[in-house]
């Protein structure tokens, strides 16, 4: 009997594919919420504050796009070991994400962010009162780092082997500690000190460390299967899989390093403009987060399950669900920026602290992002999902290279400082990049040349190249 298909792929693989869908949007969006938390509680104390938090979320963007970056090349390889049933080798790239994490990514914030936030502020904004709040919260949020690389690998691994909904939970409560903090510490509520701006990065930290505790307990109290130790990561690590692991896992690092860069570059421009514009990519970098979160979750699921049947070997049901998933994902992203454009009022209005006058700017770019938010999601489904589940980061890197530094950083440049032009006009040139990465992106998805089996030995190189 012929077997039910809707949109390209088996109706059971469409289950699967929203069964982990959810949880990792809703885990995207409470990661996302400790920035929405921040913004909307410190929009009560003033611009300058609002404008605080997101020039230090932007720098504090680059570390968490490069542990993204190191535990996605995990996730493509955990993935696909647990397709092929290979536990050993899950906990082998586990374990190499957790000392890569450290290595390259914990240590260097500690050093420059912790240690040097003056200066990192100094070269985002040319006000210096700006600059001297931000720099004080950079100083203490940026410890967070440690903590969240623990949860951001476990949660790889949570996600790889089809228990997305345990990384979920921790999550929810990890936000919601957050949230309440935020309340106490920067109101001074129910007896505690009133901290302003440095609540909000009391309570971050804080409901970071206890996150990573209470996840690394389960991990471990529980017996998981994730829960390796020294030994065995001696003993089930090869040096084929120590290649392998490095290869991917350093792409995506360089893409994520690279594409967050740019990100932070657009912020620098725009904190050169002015700091009421700085202001008004502060408001929407909440609802750009917001959008994101639909992104990566359906780009983390569609990574996972394609993922586990490349590890299966088999090579056109992937086709198949790779078109269905992208199908999917412009449907669900076409709908929700309806969603945005109808109730831009009670969004915008959340901000009850900022100034009249910024109000239409904020509106004009808030009509930009709801009107393109599926270019974003064909992007991020296409590069981060379809073509980082058979390892073909390369594609990646060059199409985000392409698109952010070759197109839309230019033009931003030109815009602002050369024709002088207003920030929606400027942010629409930014969408150029956008426009130019979905072609590339599609372009390659239909070569086919992303179609790869990474861990089976025999079959490593197999390719299948009939789009």
């Amino acid at each position: 009997m012929k077997t039910k298909k809707l949109f390209g792929f088996e109706k059971a693989f469409f289950v699967s594919f929203i069964a982990t869908a959810i949880p990792v949007i809703i885990q995207v969006l409470m990661l996302s919420s400790r920035n929405l938390s921040d913004v909307l509680m410190v929009g009560t104390l003033g611009q300058t504050e609002v404008a605080a938090v997101g020039i230090v979320s932007k720098a504090m963007m680059i570390s968490i796009v490069l542990l993204v970056g190191l535990s996605s090349g995990c996730g493509v390889l955990a993935a696909q070991y647990w397709g092929a049933n290979d536990l050993s080798g899950v906990k082998g790239v586990l374990g190499l994400s957790f000392g890569m994490a450290f290595a390259l990514v914990v240590l260097p914030v500690l050093l420059f962010f912790t240690a040097n936030p003056a200066v990192i502020m100094g070269l985002a904004t040319s006000d210096s009162h700006l600059a001297n709040i931000a720099s004080k919260f950079l100083g203490v949020i940026s410890l967070s780092v440690i903590f969240l690389a623990i949860v951001n690998v476990f949660g790889v691994g949570l996600r790889a082997i089809g228990q997305a909904s345990t990384a979920m939970y921790f999550s929810i409560g990890g936000v919601a500690l957050n949230v309440l903090l935020n309340y106490l510490l920067i109101f001074g509520k129910s007896g505690f000190p009133q901290l302003g701006i440095m609540g909000a990065a009391y309570a971050t930290l804080i409901s970071s460390v206890a996150e990573a505790l209470l996840l690394t307990a389960m991990i471990y109290f529980t017996k998981h299967p994730l829960a390796f130790v020294p030994n065995d990561f001696i003993r089930y690590i090869s040096k084929d899989r120590l290649v392998q692991f490095v290869r991917i896992s350093v792409l995506a690092t360089v893409n994520g390093f690279i594409w967050s860069t740019g990100i932070f570059l657009y912020h620098v421009i725009y904190g050169k403009i002015g700091t009421e514009a700085l202001a008004v990519m502060s408001m929407m970098a909440t609802v750009d987060s917001f959008s994101a979160a639909f992104e990566q979750g359906c780009a983390t699921a569609t990574a996972v399950l394609l993922g586990h049947t490349l590890g299966q070997q088999r090579f056109n049901a992937v086709i198949d669900q790779a078109k269905g998933m992208l199908i999917i994902s412009l449907l669900l992203s076409l709908a929700l920026g309806s969603l945005l454009l109808l109730f831009y009022r009670p969004i915008i209005g959340l901000y009850g602290a900022i100034d009249n006058s910024l109000i239409d700017t904020a509106f004009q770019v808030y009509m930009i992002m709801a009107l393109t938010f599926w270019l974003k999601t064909i992007n991020a489904v296409g590069i981060s999902g379809v073509l980082r589940s058979g390892g073909d980061l390369q594609a990646g890197l060059v199409i985000d290279f392409t698109g952010q530094w070759l197109i839309g950083i230019p033009l931003a440049l030109v815009g602002a400082f050369v024709l002088k032009w207003s920030l929606p006009q400027i942010f629409i040139l930014v969408i150029m990049e956008d426009l130019v990465k979905a072609c590339m992106t599609l372009y390659r998805i239909r070569q086919g040349k992303w179609v790869r089996n990474l861990v089976t030995v025999e079959t490593r190189e197999q390719t299948y190249s009939a789009m």
